[in-house]
């Protein structure tokens, strides 16, 4: 009878990639840039370090807020000058002004054909082309356009001082308040049915139908648990995300909370209703989030991290880290895409 050794378990820091009995754990996970911390994990030309991809830098801006992707480019919003619209290569390349025109650029989002933003500085929702040309400003009295989302053919952007959710007609026209009444709207998601606002005076999160007008939103989930308890600070909310079944956002406090230790959370709750859940704790500095299939991913602006947690908050690891304030956050298919908002850089790193 012939017998084969098999490889039973190896060694912190090496694996069994190749599946090959004769040569055991023949990688060196901490090292190897093509199977980084794990088999199969390229860090897409990166440094492999101690089993984590380093960051790849690919434009610099000065204080870039936020970000989006499509299958070639990065788009992004920067303060250069008055304000400008950039977009770079996805896989490196020169970063390319797509308008220079702006007041305090904010969100991105983008559809098949168009690249959209909000004007913070001037109070104006505006739209081109992907290649920067045919600029057009749908909404041009917005007050303090700030959060940004697309559904069908309409755009729905939030006022931050003037308490209100709207929505435009991608071709312009007149806008329609769907929610009013607001603490300071920010992040906008959107499902078929729904649109949900995350506001900085409140750690809830609303939402209304798309065919709302001047309604107040519903509360998804009451939060049961305020991280203002015992006085510590006012509660906010900040970026927001939803997939089929669950919505996600960020909740923060200003100061220290008395329960659940250091500020700073992911928070969670079904569509259906019921009571939220703190998927992650201890991540102060709530900025935005965004999901794929399995996970969470989050930037922490005053701890200077870039974060990946699975969809129900275990398995929390740092994707990056020693970052000087990171904001936006995209992400695709291979890669976590963010800003710098104060070492004025775009970047990536390998999931």
């Amino acid at each position: 009878m012939n017998a084969e050794c098999a490889v039973a378990s190896c060694e912190s820091g090496y694996a069994d990639c190749d599946g090959q009995r004769g040569n055991g754990c023949e990688l060196r996970t901490t090292s190897d840039s093509l199977n980084c911390g794990r088999c199969g994990r390229s860090c897409l030309g990166a440094a492999c370090q101690e089993g984590r991809c380093a960051p790849i830098i690919l434009a610099r801006a000065t204080e870039p807020f936020a970000v989006a992707v499509d299958g070639e480019f990065v788009f992004y919003t920067a303060n250069d000058g008055t304000g400008e619209l950039f977009r770079v290569p996805k896989n490196g390349g020169s970063a390319e002004s797509l308008s220079t025109e702006e007041a305090d650029p904010r969100f991105v989002a983008l559809d098949e054909t168009h690249v959209y933003w909000t004007n913070y500085g001037n109070g104006s929702v505006r739209r081109a082309r992907k290649d920067g040309s045919s600029r057009e400003t749908l909404r041009g009295d917005a007050g303090t356009p700030l959060g940004l989302a697309l559904h069908g053919d309409s755009v729905y952007f939030s006022d931050a001082t003037g308490g209100s959710v709207w929505v435009v007609a991608k071709s312009g026209g007149n806008a329609r308040p769907l929610a009013t009444g607001q603490a300071s709207p920010t992040a906008i998601a959107v499902d078929a049915q729904y649109v949900y606002w995350t506001n900085q005076g409140e750690a809830n999160v609303r939402r209304a139908p798309h065919g709302s007008q001047n309604v107040s939103g519903e509360i998804v989930g009451p939060l049961n648990e305020p991280l203002d308890a015992g006085g510590a600070g006012a509660d906010y909310s900040w970026g927001i995300a939803v997939d089929d079944d669950n919505v996600y956002w960020r909740d923060d406090v200003v100061g220290w909370s008395p329960i659940g230790g250091p500020v700073g959370r992911v928070m969670g709750v079904s569509k259906s209703g019921g009571r939220e859940r703190a998927l992650v704790s201890g991540h102060p500095g709530a900025r935005f989030l965004s999901l794929d299939d399995e996970y969470i991913y989050w930037t922490n602006y005053d701890s200077g991290t870039v974060m990946q947690a699975r969809k129900d908050g275990t398995g929390a690891i740092e994707l990056a880290k020693g970052q000087l304030s990171p904001h936006g956050l995209a992400t695709d298919t291979d890669a976590v895409y963010w800003t710098n908002f104060g070492a004025g850089a775009i970047l990536k790193v390998a999931k």
